[in-house]
C-alpha cells in the first residue's frame, strides 16, 4: 500500500500501545517517521524496541497530555 507518506512526520499521541502502536507501526513501514506521545514509559520502551529492530526511524516523548485535570 502507498499512503504517500515518506519523509512525512506523524505526531502520534497514545503512540506506544493499542491503536496508536498499530499507526506508528504502518505510517512507519510507508516510510514516515512517527513521533510518538505516551504516558506509559515501560509501553514508550517496548515500542522503542520493536520499532528500531524493524529499522523504522521513529521519536518518543514521554508526557502526560492531560493537565491531570478532569474538571471540564
Amino acid at each position: 500500500m502507498d499512503l504517500s507518506l515518506k519523509a512525512k512526520v506523524i505526531l502520534i499521541t497514545g503512540g506506544a500501545s493499542g491503536i496508536g502502536a498499530s499507526i506508528a507501526y504502518a505510517c512507519g513501514r510507508e516510510g514516515a517517521v512517527p513521533i510518538i506521545f505516551d504516558r506509559d514509559q515501560h509501553s514508550i520502551q517496548k515500542i522503542q524496541s520493536e520499532l528500531r529492530t524493524q529499522g523504522i526511524e521513529h521519536k518518543t516523548v514521554c508526557v502526560e497530555l492531560t493537565g491531570g485535570s478532569t474538571d471540564w
